[in-house]
């Protein structure tokens, strides 16, 4: 396995908006997550606790991801969105963060799940490769449960 510098998961930073909101030029995120824009930056600076983090390298993001956490401790913790740096895609760095997230964020008596529209193929080929469980979809979308 290649080594690569340390990688660690923080809270979204103002000062990463704008080297982040570039990434969402690539016809990829845009089509399926963006675009960013000041209104949601005003939305995420405002949550409290946290629910958009970075997944940085040395410092420099080269993953971002949401979540949602429900008042109620019965429900599950929804990451709502995954964005890899483009010229960093297909290293592992979507697994590492969704990882990280899962250690540092997701307490381990509350599962974690996610939602795939039906016309994301790569989204859905990414949590079927990282061991994520599915179900039939519901409403367009395919729900899945992270292991644990």
């Amino acid at each position: 396995m290649p080594m690569h510098p340390p990688r660690t998961l923080r809270a979204f930073r103002r000062q990463d908006y704008d080297q982040i909101r570039q990434w969402f030029d690539d016809p990829v995120l845009a089509r399926t997550l963006g675009p960013l824009d000041e209104e949601w930056l005003e939305t995420v600076m405002a949550e409290d606790p946290p629910a958009e983090f970075v997944f940085v390298e040395n410092e420099d993001p080269i993953a971002r991801i949401g979540i949602a956490r429900p008042t109620q401790t019965d429900q599950p913790i929804v990451v709502t969105d995954l964005a890899v740096r483009p010229d960093r895609r297909h290293e592992g760095i979507g697994r590492d963060a969704l990882a990280a997230l899962l250690r540092d964020e997701v307490p381990p008596s509350r599962e974690c799940s996610a939602y795939v529209l039906l016309d994301n193929p790569g989204a859905k080929a990414f949590f079927e490769a990282i061991g994520w469980h599915s179900s039939p979809p519901v409403d367009g979308m395919i729900p899945f449960v992270a292991p644990r």
